[in-house]
C-alpha cells in the first residue's frame, strides 16, 4: 500500500444531524482511505493512504470552543490501520485531546488500540467501539482479509473493560444471507457477552457504486447459493428491502433481550 503525506485546511467535521448510533458531535479522521481491504467498506480500495501530516496543528486551532463536544475518531477510515504503528498520528492526537479533557469515541477494528491504553485510561469520558461484524473466522477472512480475527478483536473488549474503559461492539454491517442467521447472531451475542461488552450496535449492509459491484462479485463467487436472493435485496437500492429490514430488526431485538445486551450506547 502506497502512502502520501497531505496537508489539510480542516480536520473536524461537524455532525449536523443527531447521531443516534455513535453519539458524536464532530468526526475526525487522521488518515484518508484504509489498508485493511474490507469488501463491505467503500474506503478500502484506493491504492494510496493519505497521511494528514498537519492534523495536530489544525486540530489545535479548531478545538477552540469545542469543550464537552464528543469527537468520533475514525468515523470513516480506521485510525489504527497499520501505518499508525510508525506515524503515531492517532496517538499524538489523543495526547493533545487529553490535555483538553475532550470527550472521545474511537471506532476501530485493530488491536493496535491497546498500545494507547495508557492514554485512554486517563480520559474523563471515553468510548471505544470495536468493529466485529462476523464471529465466523472463515467468513471474516473473506470479507476482512487484512484484519485480526474476530476472537482477537473480542479480546480487545475484555482488556479495555479490565482497565475500566467503556467498550462495545459494532456488528456493522450485517450481510443478508451471510451473517444474519439466528445461529450466527446468537453466537456473536453470546461471545460478546462472555467478553463483557457493554453494547452491540447493529446495522444492515448498505451498498453504493463500485462497492456494490465488488460485493456482488464476491457473493456470486463465494456464496452462489444465495446470490440471487442477495441481488434482489440490493438491485435497485442501497438498502435491503423493507420487509427484510423489519425481520432483521425483530430478530436482533429478541436475541439482544435474551442476553441483556443494549443495542445502543447508554
Amino acid at each position: 500500500m502506497n502512502t502520501k503525506e497531505i496537508h489539510e485546511k480542516t480536520l473536524l467535521k461537524k455532525i449536523t444531524k443527531k447521531d443516534n448510533l455513535f453519539h458524536g458531535d464532530f468526526t475526525l479522521d487522521p488518515y484518508q482511505n484504509c489498508s485493511f481491504g474490507c469488501y463491505y467498506c467503500d474506503s478500502s480500495f484506493d491504492p494510496i493512504i493519505y497521511i494528514k501530516q498537519n492534523a495536530l496543528s489544525v486540530l489545535q486551532d479548531e478545538i477552540k470552543n469545542k469543550k464537552n463536544k464528543r469527537i468520533i475518531i475514525g468515523s470513516v477510515h480506521d485510525p489504527y490501520q497499520p501505518i499508525e504503528q510508525t506515524t503515531k498520528l492517532t496517538r499524538n492526537i489523543l495526547s493533545f485531546l487529553l490535555t483538553k479533557n475532550q470527550p472521545i469515541h474511537i471506532l476501530t477494528k485493530s488491536p493496535l488500540i491497546l498500545r494507547d491504553i495508557d492514554l485512554l485510561t486517563q480520559f474523563h469520558e471515553v468510548l471505544i467501539t470495536i468493529s466485529i461484524p462476523f464471529i465466523d473466522t472463515e467468513i471474516s477472512s473473506l470479507f476482512e482479509p487484512m484484519v485480526a480475527n474476530p476472537f482477537d478483536r473480542m479480546k480487545i473488549i475484555s482488556t479495555l473493560k479490565a482497565h475500566h474503559i467503556k467498550a462495545g461492539i459494532a456488528a456493522i454491517p450485517i450481510i443478508p444471507y451471510i451473517s444474519d442467521s439466528d445461529e450466527a447472531l446468537t453466537t456473536l451475542f453470546n461471545t460478546a457477552k462472555s467478553h463483557n461488552t457493554e453494547y452491540i450496535l447493529c446495522k444492515y449492509l448498505q451498498l453504493t457504486g463500485d462497492q456494490k459491484y465488488r460485493m456482488f462479485q464476491l457473493i456470486k463467487t463465494q456464496f452462489p447459493q444465495v446470490f440471487q436472493q442477495f441481488k434482489t435485496q440490493y438491485f435497485l437500492t442501497i438498502n435491503p428491502l423493507t420487509p427484510y429490514q423489519i425481520n432483521l430488526t425483530n430478530k436482533i431485538q429478541n436475541i439482544a433481550q435474551h442476553y441483556h445486551i443494549p443495542l445502543q450506547i447508554k
